[in-house]
C-alpha cells in the first residue's frame, strides 16, 4: 500500500495526539487516572500509527492499535473517571475512531493482498 493511501494511520496519529492533549484541553491535570491514561494511551496510539506508516504492509500495527482502542474505550470505567463525563465520552469516542480506522486499514491491506500483479482491481475467485 502506498504511503499516500495510508490516511487511516495519519488520522490515528491525530487521534492519539488529541487524546494525549486531553488533560490540558479539559483542565483535568489534577486527576491522575485521566492524566496518565491520556498520556500513555494517546502516546501509544500515535506511536503505533507512526510505526504503521513506516511499515505499511504490517497488520501487527493495526491489530495493536485495535487493542489500544479496546483498552481506551473501557478505561473510563476501569479507572473510575466517568466524571467529568465529557472527558469520559471524549475518551470513548477517540477509542471508537481509532478502532474503526484500524479495521479499515486491515481491510485495505487484505484487499491489497488480492490484487493481481499488473492489474488495478482485486482478483476474483
Amino acid at each position: 500500500m502506498k504511503a499516500k493511501e495510508r490516511w487511516e494511520d495519519l488520522a490515528n496519529m491525530a487521534a492519539g495526539a488529541w487524546l494525549f492533549a486531553t488533560p490540558w484541553v479539559f483542565h483535568t491535570m489534577s486527576n491522575p487516572a485521566i492524566l496518565w491514561n491520556s498520556w500513555l494511551s494517546g502516546g501509544a496510539i500515535a506511536l503505533v500509527a507512526l510505526w504503521a506508516l513506516a511499515n505499511p504492509e504490517s497488520a501487527v500495527t493495526e491489530l495493536t492499535n485495535g487493542g489500544l482502542a479496546a483498552w481506551t474505550f473501557f478505561a473510563p470505567w476501569v479507572l473510575h473517571f466517568s466524571n467529568p463525563s465529557v472527558v469520559a465520552w471524549n475518551t470513548r469516542i477517540v477509542a471508537m475512531v481509532v478502532g474503526v480506522l484500524a479495521l479499515m486499514a486491515l481491510y485495505d491491506q487484505d484487499q491489497d493482498l488480492h490484487v493481481r500483479p499488473g492489474s488495478q482491481s482485486p482478483a476474483r475467485s
